[in-house]
């Protein structure tokens, strides 16, 4: 029980703003962290992308795909010339004197895009985003 009160203490609950993104094929995503004020000041921050829930890949901000910032508050991610293969989730990790401390994840979906009988482009979210009412008659 005291690790784990020790646990929160050292790793506040801290965010990724916005949570969720849907960009056009080709766009730019931005992610900004959001670092509370009880967390000591950070040595070093990383992005990475969480691959099937489990998987954790470093994101390389000298990239030209990824730019962002590691330390300097807020920390920001910039992902590039968006395509289906940046879908999935993203986290924010900070490290102190205690050691790493992750944010929750956020989010990248591209939308689906169809072509309509007249061969013109058409985008759309999926069916979850959408709420859908009942009308009586």
């Amino acid at each position: 029980m005291n690790t784990l009160s020790l646990y929160f203490s050292d790793c506040p609950y801290f965010i990724i703003t916005p949570s969720l993104q849907y960009p056009e094929y080709g766009g730019t995503v931005h992610f900004s962290g959001v670092i509370p004020d009880q967390l000591e000041l950070p040595i070093d921050a990383r992005w990475q992308k969480v691959i099937d829930g489990n998987v954790v890949h470093n994101l390389d901000l000298d990239d030209e795909k990824y730019r962002g910032s590691h330390v300097w508050s807020p920390p920001l991610l910039v992902i590039n010339a968006v395509d289906y293969d940046d879908q999935g989730d993203y986290r924010l990790q900070v490290k102190t004197s205690t050691g790493w401390c992750s944010s929750i994840t956020a989010q990248v979906h591209l939308p689906i895009v169809y072509y309509d009988e007249y061969m013109e482009g058409c985008s759309f979210l999926p069916i979850s985003f959408f709420i859908i009412t009942e009308y009586s008659v």
